[in-house]
């Protein structure tokens, strides 16, 4: 028998040791994030935060709608004593109540807490409040949850204790809070995984719109006799379609062939971004229409989404004028009650309800308009200060 290489082969693969078992398997692709898991509020994460609303964009604009609507259509002051309101107008006037007001809601929308510092003086006597950074705060509590005091810290966490601030001495303003939680819940904090998300997206539809965007070229070059090589010409003629511009014009042989690339561009870039911020102001509780997006007004159901925002808005005003007639007027006054501040609706809906409300009660008894609504009552709903003309008037009723 003639010994070939065939039969060599076959003699090869008997010797050879068997074949092992091809197993499949399936593998995730990278390692899945844990969506629902623990996120402790630590220093760190909240001036992550911070810094994520200093940096601007639709997060920080999205963020300011909360004080500028709050204090939009400003506020009252309501007292029964002339002396005691003009007193807390004054104070209001030398510390620069607004700038206060905003900072606290911003503090409070951005990190979950707003901490600002009643100062007085050795004997007592008020001197003004200042704003401080809430990544800097600790709150030490009982085992029932009740706050013993505040800690301010600057160091690293085990090594610098900080410098303890008594309960008195603090305006806290939480108005997100959860039971059995010492600290606020900050807007951000919830949003965070759509701020990363709309981030990745808008990065990548920059990439794409940068990478197919613009006009690319796939130059075919053939050779001059069949067999020869091209390699050597094409340093050259690359060289020639450098530097393509709309002004640009190709002249050539038929050996050289030219083809656009990426003609369609970068696709759906609109659809995934609009999905993009729809999720991202929705987890910031701001409709898009308030930070400039989307279709703006005319949109039937923007209306309702800005008249529900009117109404988060009004909660939260009436939440901030409890801490602050609570924390400082009565403080500046020494009684409590006896001046309260109170915001003005936001909603110029509500506005022109109160008015044809009070319009129709006052036609109701045309010989004395104020039987029943007393006239001062009546200015204070509107921000009116009485004019020393205006005739006395029953006291306003209690709770009113």
């Amino acid at each position: 028998m003639a010994l070939t290489l065939d039969t060599l082969r076959r003699w090869a693969r008997r010797l050879a040791a068997p074949a092992p078992d091809r197993t499949t398997r399936a593998t995730a692709g990278g390692t899945a994030a844990e969506r629902f898991g623990k996120r402790p509020r630590t220093r760190e994460q909240v001036a992550k935060w911070r810094q994520i609303y200093e940096q601007g964009g639709i997060v920080a604009e999205a963020v300011d709608c909360y004080p500028l609507y709050v204090l939009t259509n400003g506020y009252r002051l309501e007292s029964q004593d002339p002396q005691a309101k003009q007193l807390v107008e004054d104070e209001f006037a030398r510390i620069g109540i607004r700038d206060l007001l905003w900072q606290a809601v911003v503090d409070a929308t951005v990190c979950g807490d707003s901490f600002q510092e009643y100062i007085p003086t050795k004997v007592g006597k008020f001197v003004g409040v200042e704003s401080r950074d809430p990544s800097t705060f600790e709150i030490d509590a009982d085992e029932y949850g009740k706050v013993t005091q505040y800690r301010q810290v600057f160091g690293a966490a085990g090594v610098d204790a900080g410098t303890v601030v008594p309960v008195d001495r603090i305006i806290r303003f939480s108005p997100m809070r959860m039971s059995g939680r010492a600290f606020g819940m900050s807007r951000l904090g919830r949003a965070f995984d759509e701020i990363v998300r709309d981030v990745e997206t808008a990065e990548g539809s920059h990439k794409a719109i940068k990478r197919h965007g613009t006009p690319k070229w796939d130059i075919a070059v053939a050779p001059q006799f069949e067999g020869d090589s091209v390699a050597d010409d094409l340093p050259a003629i690359k060289k020639e379609y450098e530097d393509m511009n709309s002004k640009s014009e190709f002249v050539h042989d038929d050996k050289i062939a030219v083809k656009e690339m990426d003609t369609v561009g970068a696709v759906r870039v609109l659809d995934y971004n609009d999905l993009s911020l729809q999720r991202l102001c929705s987890a910031l509780g701001v409709p898009e229409e308030l930070v400039g997006l989307r279709r703006g007004s005319s949109d039937a159901t923007a209306v309702e989404r800005i008249r529900a925002f009117f109404g988060k808005i009004g909660t939260l005003q009436l939440s901030l004028a409890d801490v602050y007639n609570r924390e400082l007027i009565d403080r500046i006054t020494g009684v409590p009650g006896l001046v309260k501040m109170v915001f003005n609706d936001v909603s110029p809906e509500d506005e022109a309800a109160k008015a044809e409300w009070i319009a129709k009660i006052m036609q109701a008894t045309p010989l004395d308009p104020f039987a029943v609504l007393p006239q001062e009552w009546v200015q204070q709903q509107f921000g009116i200060e009485p004019h020393e003309s205006d005739a006395p008037t029953v006291p306003v009723p209690e709770g009113a």
